[in-house]
C-alpha cells in the first residue's frame, strides 16, 4: 500500500498543483525572505507583519470537497477517462486512512493521516483553492500587501491604512468551517517565520 501511495504521489502531484504563493522549501523560502525585504522598504510606515498558523490542518482536510476539487483540476488538462482513473485511485488511496490509538483502530470521517505520502498533496489541493477563490479577492484589494505560504504556516505583509489584523482574522476565519488560523503579530518591528527572525 505504501508503494501505491507513492506511485500515486507523482502521478497526481503536477496535474494538480500550480499554485504561485506556496513557498518550495529550497530557495523558495530565501526568495521570498528577498521579496519581503524589498516590500518592506517600500511600505515600511504602513505594513505590519503577521503569520498564520492553520491549527489541526491534516485531520480537517474535507476528504469529498478536495475531490472535487481535484477532479475539477484534473479535467482542465486530461480526458474524462484519465480523470476518472486518477480520481478512482485517489478515493481508494484515502478511504484506507487509518489510524491506531491505545491498541484500537480507528477510520476517521474527515482529514488526512500525517504520515502518508500523499497527505501533503491532498491538503495542498484544498489549500490552493481555498486561496484562489478566497484570498485572491483580498489580496486584488491590496488590504494583504505580500502573502505565502509553507504547508500550514503563512507569512503575510497587511497594509495598515486599508486593515487591521482582527478583520483579516475574522475573515480568513470564515474561509471555510473545517479551518481556524491562529495569528503571531510581529512585535519589535520582527517576526519569526521557520525559525528565521525577520526584521
Amino acid at each position: 500500500m505504501y508503494a501505491l501511495l507513492h506511485v500515486s504521489h507523482v502521478i497526481l502531484y503536477m496535474p494538480l498543483l500550480s499554485c504561485s504563493c506556496v513557498v518550495s522549501w529550497d530557495l523558495g523560502l530565501i526568495s521570498c525572505c528577498r521579496v519581503f525585504v524589498l516590500l518592506k522598504a517600500i511600505f515600511m510606515s504602513v505594513c505590519l507583519k503577521s503569520t498564520l498558523d492553520i491549527k489541526d490542518l491534516y485531520v480537517n482536510i474535507p476528504i469529498q470537497e478536495t475531490l472535487r476539487i481535484a477532479k475539477t483540476l484534473l479535467l482542465e488538462n486530461n480526458n474524462e477517462n484519465t480523470t476518472k482513473q486518477m480520481i478512482t485511485l485517489l478515493e481508494v488511496i484515502l478511504q484506507q486512512n487509518y489510524f491506531s490509538f491505545f491498541n484500537n483502530i480507528y477510520q476517521p470521517e474527515k482529514g488526512v493521516s500525517m504520515g502518508s505520502p500523499i497527505s501533503n498533496m491532498v491538503a495542498e489541493i484544498f489549500l490552493q483553492d481555498l486561496e484562489n477563490t478566497h484570498l485572491k479577492q483580498i489580496l486584488d484589494k491590496q488590504n494583504i500587501t505580500f502573502y505565502t505560504r509553507y504547508v500550514d504556516d503563512i507569512l503575510l505583509i497587511y497594509n495598515t491604512k486599508h486593515t487591521t489584523p482582527e478583520i483579516i482574522q475574522s475573515y480568513i476565519n470564515k474561509m471555510h468551517p473545517n479551518l481556524q488560523f491562529t495569528p503571531t503579530l510581529e512585535h519589535n518591528n520582527s517576526i519569526s517565520f521557520f525559525d528565521l527572525l525577520i526584521i
